[in-house]
């Protein structure tokens, strides 16, 4: 962290000269506030989703609908995360390659989800990668919040890579397929072994 007018500020770990409504794929990790067990629990090795956890993956299902060039790749919701592979597509759809990023080492990490539609930058831009996660938390919160389900429910932040190839893609896609069977051992266990 660095001091910027003597106070402590959090520098942004977004790819820097990266847009973040680019073509591609983008592995998405999004965490309950204080790693809290919102959205279910794992039992015998399936997700057993609470009320929460219903409106938390419904409301995944739907990004596609909200957010024209955007498709969803693989995911999980766990008990107090979720693993998404969002794809942003060319505007022209009728292009049937997908489009990689060309960069070597592209990883970001804890990076700011913003939690308004207009930061001191200006407005997100449409179709990024936080505009669409910016969307997707106020949607759950008000869906929620229409329940009497009251909680702070996220964290601040989101994780975000990009990835960069096929191989990266599939390697991705695995782990989160075999991420509800891992639980006893994910770090976002707040009772590992269990």
């Amino acid at each position: 962290m660095d001091l910027f007018r003597n106070r402590y500020k959090i520098e942004s770990t977004r790819l820097k000269n990266w847009e973040y409504s680019n073509p591609g794929y983008y592995f998405i990790t999004i965490c309950t506030y204080d790693r809290q067990n919102y959205f279910g629990k794992i039992k015998n090795q399936k997700m057993v989703f609470s009320k929460i956890g219903k409106i938390t993956e419904n409301c995944l299902i739907q990004i596609p609908n909200h957010f024209k060039n955007i498709k969803l790749d693989k995911f999980v919701v766990m008990p107090n995360h979720i693993h998404v592979i969002i794809r942003i597509m060319n505007n022209v759809e009728t292009r049937q390659n997908d489009e990689h990023t060309s960069q070597k080492n592209v990883e970001t990490r804890h990076g700011a989800s913003l939690q308004y539609k207009y930061n001191k930058f200006g407005p997100l831009k449409t179709n990024s990668i936080p505009s669409i996660i910016n969307h997707y938390k106020g949607s759950v919160t008000r869906q929620c919040r229409k329940q009497k389900i009251i909680y702070k429910l996220w964290q601040p932040r989101f994780y975000d890579r990009v990835i960069r190839n096929d191989q990266e893609l599939n390697k991705i896609r695995n782990y989160i397929k075999k991420n509800i069977r891992n639980w006893k051992h994910d770090r976002n266990n707040p009772q590992p072994g269990s």
